[in-house]
C-alpha cells in the first residue's frame, strides 16, 4: 500500500528498520542552510579575533615586500627568500582563521542528523548511466538544407 501512494504524504512514522535501512543508504537528513550559517557565523566570529592580527601581518608582509633595495633586488635568490618571509609572518593567522573556518564546516553536518559514512551512498549506479538516455536529452547538430 506504501508504494502505491508514494506521491502522497504517509500518515505514520517510518519503523526503526527502515530508518536503519536508509542510514545505511546515506539518507540522512541534512540542512544546506544550517551547515551555510554555521560556517560564516563561525568565520565572522574567527575574524573578530584574529582579523586584527591578520591585518597588521599583511601590513608588515607589504612593507617588507614593496620595500626596494638595489642590493636584493639584484639577488636572483632574493624572491624565494621574500615568499618564505611572508608565509613565516601570515601562516599562524591565516591558519588559525583557516582551522576555526574548517572545524566548523565538518560539525556543522553532525547537528542535524549526525556524521554518516555510508559506501552505498558513494557508489557506481550503473542503471544511471545510460549512454542512450544521456543522448536522448539532446537533439545533436542540426543541418540545414536549403
Amino acid at each position: 500500500m506504501a508504494e502505491q501512494d508514494s506521491g502522497q504524504e504517509r500518515n505514520e512514522a517510518p519503523s526503526g528498520k527502515r530508518l536503519q535501512d536508509a542510514r545505511e543508504k546515506g539518507q540522512v537528513p541534512r540542512s544546506q542552510e544550517l551547515s551555510t550559517v554555521v560556517v560564516l557565523v563561525a568565520s565572522a566570529v574567527a575574524m573578530l579575533f584574529v582579523g586584527g592580527n591578520l591585518i597588521s601581518s599583511l601590513g608588515e608582509v607589504m612593507t617588507q615586500s614593496f620595500s626596494l633595495n638595489r642590493k636584493l633586488i639584484m639577488d636572483p635568490h632574493m624572491m624565494a627568500q621574500q615568499l618564505i618571509l611572508a608565509l613565516k609572518i601570515m601562516a599562524w593567522d591565516v591558519g588559525s582563521f583557516l582551522a576555526i573556518t574548517l572545524i566548523a564546516a565538518l560539525s556543522a553536518p553532525a547537528l542535524i542528523g549526525g556524521w554518516n559514512f555510508s559506501t552505498q551512498a558513494i557508489g557506481v549506479k550503473l542503471e544511471k548511466m545510460s549512454l542512450f538516455a544521456a543522448l536522448s536529452g539532446c537533439s545533436g547538430p542540426k543541418v540545414w538544407l536549403n
